[in-house]
């Protein structure tokens, strides 16, 4: 299952210059993707730092 990273580890990541302005990153099990919105292409990022690992594993909120 695909789970987009909060806004906040994106602008970390990019902050960080692990990711650039036009890519995104998600959870794919226990890996770490940055997908370029624009052409499509993806890479697995190998060390992500741990605060954004744990903030990825926190489920989200149901509002109902």
């Amino acid at each position: 299952m695909k789970t987009i990273l909060s806004n906040e580890s994106q602008v970390f990541l990019r902050k960080i210059n692990m990711i650039n302005e036009q890519e995104v990153v998600y959870k794919f099990g226990d890996l770490f993707i940055a997908e370029n919105s624009i052409t499509g292409t993806k890479r697995q990022l190998d060390s992500i730092p741990t605060h954004v690992m744990e903030n990825s594993a926190k489920p989200d909120l149901l509002k109902g």
